[in-house]
């Protein structure tokens, strides 16, 4: 009788544990070296689903990559190919002091790596964690650019072929690249954390960029009043005027390769579409 009422209580807890906040507390200790390990509870993986998170997906030829985030806490889930649909094969969390997450800012894939990218802030400085995504517990980033150049940066995007990161400023009006593999514990050149280009001379030609995309070794960036084209090494190629069109209402830039299309979407859900293949 006292084991039935034990597991009746097990089962209440866990159901009862619907905060967000209690859940972010809960990833603090997760997977710590304790008598009884912190785990992560299972209602936590609806509410971060369901609650106003990061969330990216991506696509490779095996699989499909989708991820949330909300503070400390990354959500994984990985669906494999089984005729013609895609089937969930795992999905596991990624937390805890060792992972060093605390306020997540931005989220990106690079399935070419099989890492997840995040741009993390602890109490006021910035960093980007990367993480194998195939791997979910107190995980230590398996690569982590830290910086004072990413003081003021609000967003950032992954070139996976040119391996670089680019990271950009809303309030401080710059674009800059660093690569992939920054990591202070590295000893490869391509560990080094200084800054390879940045584009900030120019105050009159990019304001205040507010989302950045790569397609075929060019860089959009989605400025407060234009769109931009840069080569991979921010040397400027292009300015597209907003044509009445207000961009500071714009939320996001998405590029569809096999469409060919550039789309940017506003506050209200409105879109602006462009031929990529004419830019």
């Amino acid at each position: 009788m006292k084991k039935k009422l034990l597991i009746v209580f097990l089962i209440f807890s866990q159901l009862s544990f619907a905060s967000l906040t209690e859940c972010i507390e809960a990833g603090k200790g997760f997977g710590s070296q304790r008598e009884i390990p912190i785990e992560i509870p299972k209602k936590c993986k609806t509410l971060l689903m369901s609650d106003d998170t990061s969330i990216v997906y991506a696509k490779s030829r095996d699989n499909l990559v989708e991820v949330y985030g909300k503070k400390n806490l990354l959500f994984i889930r990985i669906f494999k190919i089984d005729k013609n649909k895609y089937v969930l094969d795992k999905e596991h969390f990624i937390s805890g002091e060792n992972s060093k997450l605390s306020k997540i800012i931005g989220i990106k894939i690079n399935t070419k790596d099989g890492r997840v990218y995040v741009m993390n802030e602890n109490h006021g400085q910035k960093s980007i964690l990367s993480y194998f995504y195939n791997v979910g517990g107190n995980l230590s980033p398996a690569r982590k650019l830290i910086t004072d150049d990413l003081r003021d940066a609000t967003g950032f995007e992954i070139d996976p072929v040119g391996e670089r990161l680019y990271v950009y400023s809303f309030e401080k009006s710059w674009v800059k690249s660093f690569h992939k593999d920054s990591d202070p514990d590295g000893r490869r050149p391509a560990n080094s954390s200084h800054v390879l280009q940045v584009f900030d001379a120019d105050k009159s030609l990019l304001k205040s960029p507010i989302d950045i995309k790569i397609y075929n070794e060019k860089l959009f960036v989605l400025d407060s009043d234009r769109l931009l084209i840069f080569k991979n090494d921010l040397t400027p190629i292009s300015t597209i005027l907003s044509d009445g069109a207000d961009f500071q209402n714009a939320v996001e830039l998405s590029i569809d390769e096999n469409k060919k299309s550039l789309t940017i979407r506003m506050k209200n859900k409105s879109e602006i579409f462009y031929d990529i293949s004419m830019l």
